[in-house]
């Protein structure tokens, strides 16, 4: 992402990027504290890995055990996460920066992880950059694994309180520490973002993180390669 793109998103959606990250400054050190275990995250893992908007990075540290991983960074704009897991593992670097910021060399990892981030990022403007950013950062053949969380909407006014902005798909969800923006995709728009910016998906699906909870614990998975 350009200087002037990363500026533009954070004057246009700021106040609300930083409400989310407030939520996660307080909360991102219990949260998805299980890794993801899941097949297709395992088969496109390899080399170097980038985590992006990862958190405690509970799955990236798991494979990074597992030495499926052979080097990690872990970038977050929620600090907290972050010192929670600093110095576990000498093989993956914490940093606390922007993920809209495009910090690191063209064609450096082999996986990119985008795992539960990029509902958070406010304009498909905003999306389409990271996107871009993410294939500029990847090394050809290389994978980006993306999920995204796909919950029955119905089913998620029952249980949380809703504030809908300009559609039904862009929400706050709010609690009594903040509210936390979510962009709800598709499956066919997640696909059709990440074929505009020049990746070959492979591989999409779906899979719940609670099967005695699929209505609110759906979530979309791509796999996508830079040829």
């Amino acid at each position: 992402m350009t200087h002037n793109a990363q500026e533009f998103c954070w004057k246009k959606y700021g106040d609300l990027m930083e409400k989310t990250i407030e939520w996660f400054k307080i909360k991102g050190s219990r949260y998805r504290a299980k890794p993801w275990k899941q097949l297709f995250i395992e088969k496109y893992t390899h080399g170097a890995v980038l985590d992006l908007g990862g958190g405690i990075a509970s799955t990236s540290r798991y494979f990074l055990d597992k030495k499926i991983i052979e080097k990690l960074v872990i970038v977050d704009l929620a600090e907290t996460p972050l010192l929670s897991i600093k110095n576990t593992n000498a093989l993956a670097i914490e940093i606390c920066g922007d993920i809209l910021d495009n910090m690191f060399l063209e064609n450096y990892f082999n996986t990119i992880y985008l795992f539960a981030v990029l509902h958070h990022i406010l304009g498909r403007e905003c999306r389409i950059e990271l996107l871009k950013n993410i294939k500029h950062m990847l090394r050809n053949n290389g994978h980006v694994i993306i999920t995204v969380w796909n919950p029955d909407l119905d089913s998620l006014k029952k249980k949380y309180m809703i504030k809908t902005l300009e559609s039904e798909k862009d929400v706050l969800i709010c609690d009594s520490i903040s509210c936390r923006y979510y962009y709800l995709y598709d499956i066919e728009e997640l696909c059709n973002e990440i074929r505009y910016v020049g990746l070959e998906i492979i591989e999409k699906g779906y899979f719940y993180q609670n099967t005695k909870r699929k209505n609110i614990t759906r979530n979309i998975y791509v796999v996508a390669e830079k040829k």
